[in-house]
């Protein structure tokens, strides 16, 4: 899997508090039964985790767990991903809504594909400060 991890982290107007975008895109087609993004670094803050419709992207996170021992990771689950060719180049939009106020750099991000062999890679990303 080749690609870029997109990333925005985006101020929330009214309330002032950070959501953490992210979105895939590959610079060939793929096809996987399964994608998981996994986001590190989101200890003692809140999470809501979701993703957009309105943007471009065909595939959709079916669902996002937090891990209960520390909390400080969150695993977006893809199924039945297909990036490319006949879908657009990309991912939907998925996002955590958190109660950071701030952001600072040293996050990191593991993304891992199922296609005909295993492929991951990590990725340094925004985390809540």
């Amino acid at each position: 899997m080749s690609g870029v991890f997109h990333e925005r982290v985006v101020k929330e107007t009214v309330a002032g508090t950070l959501d953490f975008y992210f979105w895939i895109e590959t610079s060939k087609p793929l096809q996987a039964p399964s994608l998981s993004v996994e986001w590190d670094s989101f200890k003692g803050f809140t999470a809501d985790v979701e993703y957009r419709t309105d943007g471009g992207g065909q595939t959709g996170p079916v669902r996002a767990i937090r891990d209960k021992k520390a909390g400080n990771l969150i695993t977006f689950l893809f199924e039945n991903v297909t990036i490319g060719a006949a879908s657009t180049q990309w991912t939907r939009a998925a996002y955590i809504k958190t109660n950071a106020k701030a952001a600072k750099t040293g996050g990191l991000t593991y993304v891992s594909a199922t296609t005909d062999e295993f492929t991951s890679t990590t990725v340094n990303t925004f985390q809540p400060q």
